[in-house]
Protein backbone atom coordinates (compact mmCIF):
# COMPACT_ATOMS: atom_id res chain seq x y z
CA UNK A 1 0.00 0.00 0.00
CA UNK A 2 1.37 3.26 -0.83
CA UNK A 3 0.32 4.84 2.66
CA UNK A 4 2.30 2.05 4.46
CA UNK A 5 5.36 3.23 2.33
CA UNK A 6 5.05 7.05 2.35
CA UNK A 7 4.76 6.64 6.54
CA UNK A 8 7.62 4.47 6.48
CA UNK A 9 9.85 6.52 4.04
CA UNK A 10 8.81 9.75 6.67
CA UNK A 11 9.96 8.39 9.88
CA UNK A 12 13.26 6.81 8.21
CA UNK A 13 13.86 10.13 7.55
CA UNK A 14 13.01 11.48 10.89
CA UNK A 15 10.23 13.24 9.80
CA UNK A 16 7.56 12.21 12.54
CA UNK A 17 6.32 13.39 15.83
CA UNK A 18 4.99 11.82 18.99
CA UNK A 19 2.14 13.26 20.49
CA UNK A 20 2.26 13.93 24.43
CA UNK A 21 -0.60 11.58 24.40
CA UNK A 22 0.91 9.04 22.86
CA UNK A 23 4.39 9.08 25.19
CA UNK A 24 2.17 8.95 27.62
CA UNK A 25 0.27 5.65 26.67
CA UNK A 26 3.29 4.21 25.50
CA UNK A 27 4.87 4.61 28.92
CA UNK A 28 2.06 2.58 30.43
CA UNK A 29 2.33 0.08 28.26
CA UNK A 30 6.28 -0.15 28.59
CA UNK A 31 6.61 1.02 24.74
CA UNK A 32 10.33 3.31 24.07
CA UNK A 33 10.28 5.45 20.96
CA UNK A 34 12.23 3.05 19.26
CA UNK A 35 9.51 0.38 19.51
CA UNK A 36 6.87 2.69 18.12
CA UNK A 37 9.57 3.57 15.25
CA UNK A 38 9.86 -0.28 14.48
CA UNK A 39 6.28 -1.06 14.75
CA UNK A 40 5.64 1.61 11.90
CA UNK A 41 8.98 0.40 9.90
CA UNK A 42 7.92 -3.39 10.17
CA UNK A 43 3.73 -2.84 9.72
CA UNK A 44 1.23 -2.15 7.54
CA UNK A 45 -1.05 0.00 7.40
CA UNK A 46 -4.67 -1.83 8.62
CA UNK A 47 -7.16 1.04 8.35
CA UNK A 48 -7.62 4.08 7.49
CA UNK A 49 -10.36 6.54 8.60
CA UNK A 50 -12.01 9.25 7.05
CA UNK A 51 -14.23 10.82 9.10
CA UNK A 52 -12.32 13.81 10.26
CA UNK A 53 -12.10 16.97 9.78
CA UNK A 54 -8.79 17.09 10.75
CA UNK A 55 -7.68 14.36 7.74
CA UNK A 56 -7.41 11.01 7.73
CA UNK A 57 -6.05 8.71 10.51
CA UNK A 58 -4.08 5.70 9.85
CA UNK A 59 -4.11 2.82 11.80
CA UNK A 60 -0.75 0.62 11.84
CA UNK A 61 0.03 -2.94 13.35
CA UNK A 62 3.38 -3.97 13.34
CA UNK A 63 5.77 -5.22 16.18
CA UNK A 64 7.82 -3.90 19.02
CA UNK A 65 11.65 -4.25 18.82
CA UNK A 66 11.11 -7.31 21.81
CA UNK A 67 8.28 -9.04 19.61
CA UNK A 68 4.56 -7.33 20.55
CA UNK A 69 2.09 -6.19 18.08
CA UNK A 70 1.69 -2.73 18.54
CA UNK A 71 -0.96 -0.41 17.05
CA UNK A 72 0.47 3.19 15.60
CA UNK A 73 -2.65 5.25 14.88
CA UNK A 74 -1.08 8.46 13.15
CA UNK A 75 -2.13 11.35 9.95
CA UNK A 76 0.07 12.77 8.32
CA UNK A 77 0.57 17.02 9.74
CA UNK A 78 -0.10 20.52 8.06
CA UNK A 79 3.80 20.03 7.26
CA UNK A 80 3.90 16.64 5.59
CA UNK A 81 5.00 14.96 8.52
CA UNK A 82 3.60 11.79 10.13
CA UNK A 83 1.68 12.79 13.62
CA UNK A 84 1.96 9.56 15.97
CA UNK A 85 -1.50 10.33 18.23
CA UNK A 86 -1.61 7.39 19.97
CA UNK A 87 -0.46 3.90 20.62
CA UNK A 88 -1.35 0.36 22.21
CA UNK A 89 -0.67 -3.20 22.47
CA UNK A 90 -2.93 -5.18 20.79
CA UNK A 91 -4.53 -7.07 23.11
CA UNK A 92 -4.24 -11.43 22.99
CA UNK A 93 -7.65 -13.36 22.95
Amino acid sequence: MKTSREIQNLVRGGRYEITAYADEEAQEDNVFPSDITNAILTGTVVKKYIDDSRGARYKILGNTLDGRELFVICRFNTIGEVRIITVFIKEKI
